[in-house]
C-alpha cells in the first residue's frame, strides 16, 4: 500500500493544481499488458496504434451486425497488437487499486498543500476494501463469469451450441476462453483471466472475419497456454 501511495503524491505533483478525477490514474488501475504479461503475444503480431485496430474490428462488426463499432469502442487504455487481418485487444483492469484511487488516494491529495506535494498528511480511515471476486476458487469460477459477461449462455443456461469454452491454470493465473466453432460467428474468440488473489482481471479478444475463424481459435488456444504473469508485479494494497 505504501509504494502505491507513494506513486500516488508523486503523480499529484505532474497535475499540480488540477482537480484530480479517477481518469488521472489510469496507468494505475488499467495496467500495460506489456509490462504485467509475458508469452502472450503470438511472435507474428506486432503492437498497433486504437486507430490502426479500428479497420480490422469494423470489419468484423459490419460482417457480424451490419454496422461498425460504437465510437469510444477502441480505448486508448487497451493495447492492440496485429498480424494480417486479425486483431489482438489485451486490457488489465484492477479493482483493488481503483477502489483505492477514489475512496483514500484522491481524498488524500485534496488535501495535499499547494506546491508541496511530499508533505505528509492525515488521512481520515476509510472502510476495507471488499474484493468483488472474493468467492473465485479456480477456473470453474471464471469460466462461469466469461460466460456471464459475454452472455454466452442460452435461455437454459447452457453454452451456444456453436460456442466451446475451454478452461487452464497455470503457476500464475487462472484461466477460461471461449471461442466459436463454426460460421457465422457469434462473438469473437475472448480470454478471461486472474492472478491466484483475484486482483487483475485480464481480458483478451480476437477479431477477424469468419474467413479467419480457424486462426483466431488457434491464437486463443496459443495465448491461454503460454501467458503467464510477469515476476515484477507491484505491491497490491489490502
Amino acid at each position: 500500500m505504501r509504494n502505491i501511495l507513494f506513486l500516488i503524491i508523486i503523480f499529484a505533483g505532474q497535475l499540480q493544481a488540477q482537480q484530480p478525477k479517477i481518469e488521472d490514474y489510469m496507468a494505475l488501475y488499467r495496467p500495460n499488458p506489456d509490462l504485467l504479461l509475458s508469452n502472450f503475444v503470438p511472435s507474428e503480431y506486432s503492437p498497433v496504434s486504437n486507430i490502426q485496430a479500428l479497420q480490422v474490428i469494423d470489419d468484423f462488426f459490419l460482417e457480424r451486425y451490419g454496422e461498425v463499432a460504437k465510437p469510444g469502442y477502441t480505448g486508448t487504455s487497451t493495447k492492440f497488437y496485429k498480424k494480417g487481418n486479425v486483431v489482438m485487444s489485451c486490457s488489465i483492469f484492477n479493482d483493488s487499486i481503483k477502489w483505492h484511487i477514489q475512496h483514500q488516494l484522491i481524498p488524500q491529495e485534496l488535501q495535499v498543500p499547494p506546491g508541496d506535494p511530499f508533505t505528509p498528511v492525515q488521512v481520515q480511515e476509510q472502510e476495507k476494501y471488499w474484493n468483488p471476486y472474493h468467492g473465485f476458487d479456480g477456473t470453474y469460477m471464471v469460466e462461469v463469469y466469461l460466460r456471464d459477461v459475454f452472455g454466452l449462455n442460452d435461455l437454459d443456461g447452457k453454452l451456444w451450441s456453436d460456442m466451446v469454452s475451454e478452461t487452464r491454470s497455470t503457476s500464475s493465473l487462472e484461466i477460461a476462453y471461449a471461442y466459436p466453432t463454426s460460421v457465422p460467428m457469434l462473438l469473437y474468440p475472448v480470454i478471461i483471466a486472474f492472478d491466484k488473489d483475484y486482483r487483475n482481471r485480464i481480458e483478451i479478444r480476437l477479431y477477424a472475419t469468419n474467413a479467419h475463424r480457424e486462426e483466431l481459435v488457434n491464437t486463443i488456444r496459443w495465448i491461454a497456454e503460454h501467458m503467464e504473469l510477469n515476476d515484477n508485479l507491484p505491491e497490491m494494497p489490502d
